[in-house]
């Protein structure tokens, strides 16, 4: 398992970016503190949550501090009276709370994974070690009494016929306690019928490889054992006997047991953070839709003024309410996906009327990066589909094209393949590494530097969710320099 990636990153790093967020966070709420005096806070969570992601517990817990200490102390010396109301103070025990609440989840998490780490790497050494202690059972006679193994020779009716120093600390007989004795007596009710099996089979001259059981002590401890069992055959030939090494694994089972518990704490952990993400989605939606409609009032306002400069502002000012708007649905994604419920409405849809709406709200922002949308398609692709998710993939994928493809033209096709629809999105970007191009559509994955674009590398896992979900699969190809061109497979129905 690979080490957390915002803890490999260095301590100045990962500070300084929570500094810089929130730094970032206030600025913009003062210069558009007529737009966020309400809602002061609502850039501080989006700084808090990015840089938790980033850097861990300690350097969101940090920009929750500066947030607050900043809306608090210096942003109201110019924007509000002094001391702030009840009303204030509620607002900022929420925030420090949340922000809080969320550092410390990320910590934890974080704390839970490196012990899995560890556990992992102690429980691979075990077994290396386990392995390479197995001795050729040829040199049985040799090297029986100096094995650190426990090294049990019986015959075929169970009667034990050897026992080494090893399997008197292991399992607490003397030899001359065991010798001549069943070796049932070491076995419960269930290992006893394991051993009638093991025993035909060595009677057929095989030989059974690292089988985990239980033998019990004789002060009747259970102890965790792997065992390989060989025949023993006679000059002529003919199966006698067996000879058996036993290994304890007690520990490894320890550890096996503590991994697992782990994993239940981890997942219980990612359960709580998507449930706080969907909450937290929700309680932005409100706030979002009053912002969005406010900043289209003004541009109405300034419109009929010809303010071209206000306009301007609240061009801009609605492009980040958009990409906001985009990031609380992409939170309320995670909990459905997660969940299990993301439900499809499926109609009759057009493929390349979507290609082509989406498209049409993108020309904007295509053009201020010098990029061009070209479109080719032969006709109406439709399909039993949700419009709205084919709209979200459809989305993501322009989006991302958009933003890495240096403002080279980008190519969308949509066409019908063997009774598939496919859509092709063709960008001559940056490029992607090979060994990133699965890791992209994971989650809270990015294949590029966050100080270089923007985003947390969540747009690409969920159109894997939705086109999966609609039966279809997305992959991609490139190479670095050289652009990149996603691929989306629908089924679809014959037109």
């Amino acid at each position: 398992m690979e080490p957390l990636r915002e803890l490999s990153r260095p301590a100045w790093l990962r500070y300084g970016v929570a500094v810089a967020a929130s730094v970032a966070a206030l600025v913009a709420t003062n210069a558009f503190w007529s737009v966020f005096h309400a809602v002061p806070f609502m850039l501080g969570f989006v700084a808090v949550f990015a840089t938790a992601w980033f850097g861990g517990g300690g350097p969101g817990f940090l920009t929750t501090v500066l947030v607050a200490a900043g809306i608090l102390f210096v942003l109201p010396v110019t924007r509000t009276a002094w001391p702030p109301g009840a009303d204030d103070v509620l607002r900022l025990l929420l925030f420090v709370g949340a922000g809080a609440f969320a550092s410390a989840l990320q910590r934890q998490l974080g704390a839970s994974r490196r012990t899995l780490v560890g556990l992992l790497a102690e429980s691979r050494q075990s077994r290396r070690q386990a392995e390479s202690a197995m001795i050729d059972l040829a040199r049985f006679a040799a090297l029986v009494e100096s094995s650190d193994d426990a090294i049990i020779g019986k015959s075929l009716d169970g009667t034990v016929t050897a026992w080494n120093a090893a399997a008197e600390r292991l399992l607490g007989y003397k030899a001359e306690e065991m010798i001549g004795k069943p070796i049932s007596t070491i076995m419960g009710a269930e290992q006893k019928k394991d051993m009638v099996e093991i025993l035909r089979r060595i009677g057929r001259g095989e030989r059974v490889e690292h089988f985990e059981t239980v033998r019990i002590r004789k002060d009747g401890q259970p102890v965790y054992v792997s065992l390989s069992v060989s025949p023993v055959k006679d000059p002529s030939g003919r199966v006698v006997g067996a000879a058996k090494i036993a290994r304890d694994i007690s520990e490894r089972r320890h550890l096996e047991a503590e991994r697992e518990r782990l994993l239940a704490e981890t997942r219980k952990a990612v359960e709580i953070r998507d449930a706080f993400l969907s909450v937290a989605g929700h309680e932005f939606r409100t706030p979002l839709a009053a912002l969005s409609l406010t900043f289209h009032n003004w541009s109405v306002r300034a419109r009929a003024e010809k303010d071209e400069r206000t306009l301007e502002r609240m061009g801009k000012a609605q492009q980040q309410v958009i990409r906001l708007t985009r990031l609380t649905e992409d939170l309320l994604d995670i909990g459905r996906i997660s969940a299990g419920e993301l439900a499809l409405q499926k109609t009759a849809t057009d493929l390349a009327a979507v290609v082509r709406e989406v498209a049409g709200r993108l020309d904007e922002s295509a053009a201020r990066t010098g990029a061009r949308l070209e479109i080719e398609s032969s006709g109406p692709v439709v399909g039993d589909w949700d419009r709205s998710r084919l709209d979200q993939v459809v989305t993501n994928l322009l989006t991302n094209a958009v933003k890495f493809g240096a403002g080279h033209p980008i190519l969308i096709r949509i066409h019908r393949d063997n009774g598939a629809a496919e859509l092709t999105v063709s960008d001559r970007g940056i490029g992607i590494r090979p060994e990133d191009r699965d890791r992209i559509f994971e989650r809270f994955e990015r294949a590029v530097s966050s100080r270089s674009y923007s985003g947390i590398g969540l747009g690409l896992w969920i159109a894997r969710q939705l086109v999966t979900a609609h039966g279809g699969t997305i992959e991609v190809e490139s190479e670095p320099g050289q652009g990149a061109t996603f691929r989306v497979r629908l089924p679809a129905e014959a037109g």
